[in-house]
């Protein structure tokens, strides 16, 4: 019986071990595998995580012992628009998702003080390395996204994460990597916009008249 405990105790010990390390057992090819991790940080609360359609939990988190291939993670929240990724996972490497943002679907807009012109919010606004050929964005000269429309008042949201712009008569984010493109609401103007309480709300003038809008 002690002996039966002892191999029992180094078996467990083994896959313990070989788990921490980032590898893989397996048992049906009779080989070991290494493994990569996602770490997730998302900013907006209460969120829900799937890992290929499957849910694997809610908020942030470490995603391990994942094998190399393809997977596609997808934050979802009731009221928000989903945001996903696609990432092509390698052997004992580790991905980054940070500072995950969701944008509310039917953001809350009421008239702003003081009126803001659109010189004022030019002169406020971060657009810096961010330009603008027709309805094509560029950073730092590397081409991100193409719209079918001309592009007009592209900036930076406040943690650089994403770009926000007007187009088509609304007014957009998108991702840096031109991914998770988020129509926010209707806009007729091309003026750039502002922001207060790190992104929580959008300051923009539209029809001479300044509103302040609640997207996340």
């Amino acid at each position: 019986m002690y002996l039966v405990l002892v191999v029992a105790f180094l078996i467990l010990g083994f896959f313990i071990v070989t788990y921490a390390a980032g590898y893989t057992i397996d048992f049906k090819n009779r080989q070991v595998s290494k493994t990569g991790l996602i770490n997730l940080t998302v900013r907006t609360p209460d969120t829900m995580v799937y890992l290929n359609k499957k849910f694997v939990g809610n908020g942030n988190m470490v995603l391990r012992s994942l094998e190399p291939g393809d997977f596609t993670v997808e934050i979802k929240k009731d009221g928000f628009h989903d945001w996903s990724k696609t990432i092509n996972l390698h052997e004992q490497e580790a991905v980054s998702l940070s500072n995950i943002v969701l944008f509310l679907k039917d953001p809350i807009i009421e008239q702003y003080d003081p009126k803001l012109t659109e010189k004022t919010l030019s002169d406020m606004a971060n657009f810096d390395a961010i330009t603008v050929s027709g309805g094509e964005i560029f950073q730092n000269n590397y081409f991100l996204t193409r719209l079918s429309t001309d592009v007009y008042g592209a900036s930076w949201y406040p943690d650089r994460k994403q770009i926000i712009f007007s187009s088509d008569g609304f007014l957009r984010v998108i991702d840096l990597d031109g991914s998770n493109m988020v129509e926010l609401f209707k806009k007729d103007s091309r003026s750039y916009v502002t922001f207060a309480s790190s992104g929580k709300y959008v300051i923009f003038e539209n029809n001479g008249q300044t509103f302040r809008a609640q997207i996340r």
